[in-house]
């Protein structure tokens, strides 16, 4: 499998990066179907600033990558950011940062499109854009804001950087990209608390049933329920991919399979609600999920699941010029073959807003409402029988005091029982 490097926007360009490759001894040739030989490389043709390098190619050392100009990460791992594509006006969050590839994808997209004044106007009156990461693990959190710094992100911005508390915050050059660091979970992220966030990158913790290699996944959660190292082997459409042997639908009947199978189900089912957790911010408009898995309960149940509990969002097609898609039903996803697509096995969804219901509008203010309403029912009902009580207690204090008697009936208010008056008979004269 090829060597893939991503060039970093944020501090220099691709022309750059060529350059002192060139000069360094390596030759530039033409884009192929196969990897580059020898220390040769090509221009990735679906990624913008992605080079391919010839396999085992070792650039660990170089200069570049210790710089921070070239980012050591897998091709299909560029998709997601690349798919979102966000406007470089928008607020973005990623809420699954470490290691921080991603985040930093994102962050280079937005800035060197504002650099490049994408949006051919004045940029100095609108307000620059946030990417905030989210990341559960405070030690992985602080590894996070070391590599954005090793990225270009400087800490030193208005108001103070750095971390304080549980943030981290930086900007990139001339202060064109804010950017946030959260340690904490993202689903214990308010809606609410991020009204202009408008777009999301979700790649959550996931089997790694799709990796042969392990490049920036090296850092994630958890380990591959498949790795390569195993003794046994495993397969893929019928081809040998190293690890435990299995093929695209678990065997349920060994003891091993029930545990995948399990393990897979308890990950679908948290990745099923940090999806609809994005998907429940007032004003994103798309939503990028992705796993480096294979399996359909990670992949296209998911996204059902999504779609069917958000009806305000649809698929929308991601990456359009890629031919490998999703099953029947699902071809706006992406699919990628870590045999014939020489890249990690990935998959990825594109969720766009394509209407805004009056619940979505207000499932964030009735939420965070339904409990003091329910306190001021019930503390109108204490008052109203409080009320009932001082009435009957005053009833009861005038009926003694004219000699009268008050009934009070179970349940009901008390009445008063007034006296018979003597029948008085008038004689007639004849």
């Amino acid at each position: 499998m090829p060597r893939y490097c991503r060039v970093n926007l944020i501090i220099t360009t691709v022309e750059a990066v060529v350059k002192k490759l060139e000069d360094s001894g390596f030759e530039e040739v033409e884009a192929s179907e196969s990897a580059p030989e020898g220390k040769s490389f090509f221009r990735d043709r679906q990624v913008p600033g992605v080079l391919v390098f010839a396999p085992r190619t070792d650039l660990h050392d170089h200069l570049l990558v210790v710089s921070g100009a070239l980012v050591l990460q897998d091709k299909s791992s560029c998709f997601p950011a690349h798919a979102l594509s966000p406007s470089p006006t928008w607020d973005c969050i990623d809420a699954c940062a470490a290691p921080g590839n991603k985040t930093s994808h994102l962050i280079a997209i937005i800035h060197s499109r504002l650099a490049n004044n994408e949006l051919a106007q004045d940029c100095s009156s609108i307000p620059a854009p946030t990417v905030t990461a989210f990341e559960r693990d405070a030690g992985r959190a602080k590894l996070l804001g070391r590599r954005l710094e090793k990225m270009g992100v400087c800490p030193n911005v208005k108001g103070g950087g750095g971390w304080k508390g549980k943030e981290w915050r930086g900007a990139t050059d001339g202060g064109r990209v804010l950017v946030c660091v959260r340690k904490g979970s993202f689903l214990d992220a308010k809606p609410q608390d991020y009204p202009n966030v408008r777009a999301i990158v979700v790649d959550p913790t996931c089997s790694g049933s799709g990796m042969v290699g392990r490049v920036d996944h090296l850092l994630r959660e958890t380990e591959p329920l498949f790795p390569a190292s195993s003794t046994s082997s495993t397969t893929y459409n019928g081809k040998n991919m190293g690890g435990k042997k299995r093929k695209r639908g678990v065997n349920p009947t060994s003891e091993s399979s029930k545990e995948v199978v399990s393990k897979v189900e308890s990950i679908a089912a948290f990745q099923k609600k940090i999806v609809s957790h994005a998907l429940s911010f007032p004003s994103v408009q798309i939503v990028a999920y992705s796993t480096c898995s294979i399996h359909n309960e990670e992949n296209e149940e998911v996204v059902r699941f999504a779609l069917k509990d958000n009806p305000d969002f649809r698929l929308k097609r991601a990456l359009p010029a890629w031919k490998r898609r999703g099953a029947e039903g699902m071809e706006s996803c992406v699919r990628v073959d870590p045999i014939q697509d020489l890249t990690t096995g990935f998959f990825v969804a594109l969720f766009e807003r394509h209407r805004t219901s009056r619940t979505a509008v207000n499932k964030t203010s009735v939420t965070k409402t339904s409990q003091p309403l329910n306190h001021v029912v019930s503390r109108r009902n204490q008052m109203s029988s409080s009320m009932s009580a001082k009435r009957e207690v005053g009833d009861a204090k005038k009926l003694g005091a004219g000699g009268g008697t008050v009934c009070a009936p179970s349940g009901g208010r008390g009445r008063k029982r007034r006296k018979k008056r003597p029948v008085r008979v008038k004689l007639m004269k004849f």
